[in-house]
């Protein structure tokens, strides 16, 4: 893959040059991350991330395009050839391949109990009990009737 310039009538424009082992560049997804042809050399601190492919002769794409939205949000258009997914992506996805390759299950934890020493599961019969304190008998209960004695109820004040 190379980038090349390709003449414009004003201001020559860049764009990729992709040879035959490396179309995986140009398998284009909704919302992975792409990189234009134009930021090839430098780091953007924008993000690019695909939309959609337009056609020649669809109605405002003359020649054709791809569609972009940036990560602050912006849409934008670059010709078919000015556009491939971002090697970054290939590299991390080499990586968890690796990860995944050198882990044996990839599972963590408590390894699972041998199931002969598990018990056998039972239905749940219901014993009929009744959740919570009893209530006590009335007739161990003991009522007292409230008699007034006229003084002041509550703490005594302090100053007093």
């Amino acid at each position: 893959m190379k980038v090349i310039d390709i003449e414009a009538p004003i201001v020559p424009r860049k764009a990729y040059e992709v040879e035959l082992d490396e179309q995986h560049f140009l398998e284009f997804t909704e919302g992975i991350e792409v990189l234009p042809a134009m930021y090839y050399d430098s780091n953007p601190d924008t993000i690019f991330y695909y939309r959609k492919r337009h056609e020649d002769g669809e109605p405002g794409w003359r020649g054709g395009g791809h569609e972009c939205v940036e990560s602050n949000g912006a849409i934008r258009a670059f010709h078919l050839d000015s556009l491939i997914v971002h090697p970054k992506y290939f590299k991390r996805k080499a990586k968890a391949a690796k990860i995944l390759a050198s882990k044996g299950t990839g599972k963590r934890g408590r390894p699972k109990m041998d199931p002969s020493l598990k018990k056998t599961p039972t239905v749940y019969v219901k014993t009929g009990g009744k959740r919570g304190r009893p209530k006590m008998d009335p007739s161990l209960k003991k009522s007292t009737v409230y008699v007034k004695t006229g003084g002041k109820r509550g703490r005594p004040r302090k100053n007093g």
